[in-house]
């Protein structure tokens, strides 16, 4: 799958999903089955929601990769972001024990969940998988034109974003200030109130207003704000490599900076000359994590290969049973996919020929326009000249009115000459 070209807008909602049993081996129509049914535990505790937006983009790169399946997003119900997510997403409540959830989905992946864990739950930390490490998904599933709308305050755009989590030193806000005031940006600040409202009133002492913004932003709102931030300070290394996975313009303020470091990481980052880490193994963990995901499901979906109380014969007819039922299986999704991959390449010539059929319809419009501007010029020249040959050249208004400035002068004059009588006579 690593050499198939990814969809640019992969979907981040969940479908439904269809129950599998232990007797699933059994079920000749549940064998055939063309679709995989992955659930995906999203992360808890999050002041911000930077695992919860990379788990989006984690689940959306494992459904395309495994695909065809379903994604199904499970979430404990104390979640803060539940509520705010539940208009874009269908989650489901997680379960106390995971066991619970053998009968709904084929797979589950859910970070730390550790080795005692069910057999169906892979977890991606046993892989060297961590949510920092696959950060750099991100630039695959927030694509700027696609994040245009979900911008909590489109007019920061462009501005000055700081983390005050921690509240900052005043050498940092005396820098903020001189940049702002410099690149004429605007400053907005998340985090909590009152560390808000202490950045604003050592700000309005510099002569800068920042804006402070709320933090119940729901994850795509969130990235949005990240990607279209002009430059991100932060003490958080987390939501520092987010903003780098994004656009490379942030700031780290780490424990001993001085003002010095500061003011050319700030103008860096700005600049857009900051160095982008890129993260070339992404793709490689990616895969294993999918590799784990399909096999997993494999083996749920014919348990009677985890039957290991056989004997040698036995062991040899389930060898070979496993074997057969893997390529049945490997071969049915294969197929599928081939399908949906011949189906994402017909739909992307249509897209290719529309855009073509709208570039030549607007150079069509575009030569319309112009003999049109022609034709109604032409028709200008022709009015003026029936208007001339029906009533003569119109007279054109003299730019002076010499009449009225003679007569002015002579005015002029005449206060002069009784001036200078007056004079003489009291002389």
């Amino acid at each position: 799958m690593t050499g198939l070209q990814r969809p640019e807008n992969i979907s981040l909602t969940s479908s439904s999903s269809s129950k599998i049993t232990k007797s699933s081996s059994s079920n000749p129509e549940l064998l055939s089955r063309e679709r995989l049914q992955i659930g995906f535990v999203l992360p808890d505790d999050e002041e911000l929601p930077i695992n919860w937006l990379i788990a989006k983009a984690l689940g959306a790169e494992i459904q395309w990769r495994s695909g065809p399946a379903d994604l199904q997003w499970f979430a404990k119900p104390s979640n803060q972001l539940w509520h705010l997510e539940s208009y874009a997403m269908s989650i489901s409540a997680l379960p106390t024990d995971l066991s619970d959830l053998e009968g709904q989905v084929d797979v589950l992946i859910a970070f730390g969940a550790g080795r005692d864990a069910p057999q169906f739950v892979v977890d991606p930390e046993l892989l060297e998988i961590s949510f920092s490490s696959v950060t750099s998904l991100l630039t695959r599933h927030l694509a700027e034109e696609l994040t245009q709308l979900s911008h909590p305050a489109p007019s920061l755009k462009g501005s000055i974003l700081i983390d005050v989590s921690t509240e900052p030193a005043t050498l940092i806000v005396t820098e903020l200030a001189r940049h702002a005031a410099t690149r004429k940006l605007a400053i907005a600040s998340i985090g909590p109130r009152n560390h808000q409202s202490a950045l604003a009133a050592a700000l309005v002492k510099l002569g800068e207003t920042p804006i402070g913004l709320e933090t119940d932003f729901d994850a795509d709102e969130f990235g949005a704000l990240i990607q279209h931030a002009g430059v991100v300070v932060t003490s958080d290394p987390a939501l520092h490599e987010l903003s780098n996975a994004l656009h490379g313009r942030s700031v780290l303020i780490a424990d001993e900076i001085n003002s010095k470091d500061f003011q050319q990481a700030l103008w860096s980052a700005a600049s857009d000359t900051a160095d982008i880490e890129k993260n070339s193994s992404v793709d490689s963990k990616i895969d294993r994590l999918s590799q784990v995901v399909e096999q997993t499901a494999l083996m749920r979906l014919d348990p009677s290969v985890l039957n290991l109380d056989l004997s040698p014969s036995d062991e040899l007819m389930r060898i070979r049973k496993q074997i057969e039922f893997h390529d049945v299986q490997a071969q049915n999704w294969w197929r599928q996919r081939r399908r949906s991959h011949q189906t994402i390449d017909r739909l992307r010539q249509e897209i290719l020929q529309i855009t073509q059929d709208l570039e030549s319809t607007k150079g069509e419009l575009d030569k319309t326009k112009k003999a049109s501007r022609l034709q109604h010029k032409r028709l200008n020249e022709l009015e003026m000249m029936v208007a001339e040959y029906d009533q003569g050249p119109a007279r054109l208004q003299p730019s002076v009115d010499w009449n009225s400035v003679r007569a002015q002068i002579e005015r002029d004059f005449l206060k002069i000459l009784r001036w200078v009588r007056q004079k003489i006579g009291r002389g």
